[in-house]
């Protein structure tokens, strides 16, 4: 195994990159059932796929699943490698860049128990506590220690082992938690600095989930708090303070919080009641919101009691106590799932009377795995992310 000196930095991971198909006004008439392009879904479909996945994870235009046997499979966008396989596949954005609507079996023969994604990498956690990373690399984001992209999973560096591998919504960055709880990161901080290996945050606390969003980061300590850091624009550490910190800072309220999804510029959290808490981005909250944002927890309108959470770049999808998915916040590209293509403040149920058992909001899409374990996926397929023929965006 490699070896590298792991040392506690006070630095903020997060991207400098902006989306523009994300970042788009808000704003518009209601679109009922419309398909501006052949590559939007409103509705959620089920693809016709070549495996069947136990555990699916989308990044932004990538969506990797894993099978009942750990092995790992990606579909979409391969610009960077984040496919994990050097395949001969189509090519996709006026012919400029390999995508694949087929999902090719990631490169290496590994066994993961967990996959992490962010906008052009990806990274999967052995049961063993190791992690591997693929894709774009230039910044760090692969662990290695290299600073190079790469087709085929490679290895972070770092004999520490891990237990949870968190996901990025256009990051440039993942986290991991190490099987003693303590924070560990990679990648583009927001002033620019890079941490090409796994380096420790700051920390005393112990914790049980992160993620990692633009410009910022989450994480669920053991306690039911949750702590984030990074840059404070609009409210998306939750602290009621303004400012940005290098250091964990706790989110007010007095919340006590059993899971935790981290987006774009938003961040929620599951009470143990089953309601969901957000703050940051105010399309984004569930609930209407300042125009310069929630800075601290609010609740999700609707009285809804959700088991499971997961947040995209901006938007949120969670499953009820009834198995049933709702979803809010950004819906250019189809995400919520309702039939339109309208920004939805509040929760909406997406529109099926399919019942799930587990949700990935990504970039622009979402999918989900059924309480039967099938794949149902809606939003955008620019590069053949959902499993159909991809459309140029």
């Amino acid at each position: 195994m490699k070896s590298a000196v792991q040392g506690v930095i006070s630095v903020t991971f997060g991207s400098l990159i902006l989306v523009a198909l994300a970042a788009c006004d808000t704003g518009g008439p209601e679109v009922v059932n419309r398909r501006p392009d052949p590559g939007l879904r409103t509705e959620p479909f089920e693809p016709s796929l070549s495996v069947t996945f136990a555990e699916i994870e989308l990044g932004y235009g990538h969506t990797c699943g894993l099978l009942a046997d750990g092995r790992a499979f990606c579909m979409g966008d391969n610009e960077y490698g984040q496919l994990g396989s050097s395949a001969p596949m189509q090519r996709c954005k006026d012919g400029q860049f390999p995508c694949s609507q087929t999902p090719l079996a990631v490169e290496g023969g590994h066994v993961f128990r967990q996959l992490g994604m962010d906008q052009r990498d990806g990274c999967g956690l052995t049961s063993d506590g190791i992690i591997y990373c693929w894709g774009f690399g230039d910044g760090g984001q692969l662990g290695d220690g290299l600073r190079t992209s790469s087709v085929t999973p490679v290895m972070i560096q770092g004999a520490t082992r891990y237990r949870y591998l968190g996901r990025g919504q256009a990051a440039s960055n993942l986290c991991a938690i190490s099987v003693t709880g303590n924070l560990y990161c990679w990648g583009i901080g927001i002033a620019g600095d890079v941490a090409p290996v796994p380096t420790a945050v700051a920390s005393g606390l112990a914790f049980s989930e992160i993620g990692s969003g633009q410009e910022f980061a989450c994480a669920l300590a053991e306690s039911g708090d949750i702590y984030c850091w990074g840059s404070n624009s609009f409210g998306k550490l939750g602290t009621g303070v303004a400012g940005s910190t290098t250091v964990p800072a706790l989110v007010s309220g007095g919340l006590a919080f059993t899971a935790l999804a981290v987006g774009g510029q938003h961040a929620c959290g599951l009470a143990a009641d089953g309601q969901a808490w957000c703050w940051g981005f105010p399309d984004s909250v569930g609930s209407a919101a300042p125009v310069n944002g929630a800075e601290t927890p609010q609740v999700v309108s609707g009285g809804h009691a959700f088991k499971r959470i997961t947040a995209g770049f901006q938007h949120t999808c969670a499953i009820d106590m009834a198995d049933q998915a709702w979803c809010w916040g950004g819906n250019l590209g189809g995400a919520i799932g309702d039939g339109t293509t309208t920004d939805r403040i509040e929760p909406v149920p997406v529109a099926t009377s399919e019942r799930f058992a587990l949700l990935s909001a990504g970039g622009t899409a979402t999918c989900g795995l059924t309480l039967d374990g099938r794949l149902f996926c809606w939003g955008l397929n620019s590069y053949g992310q959902l499993g159909f023929e991809p459309s140029d965006p």
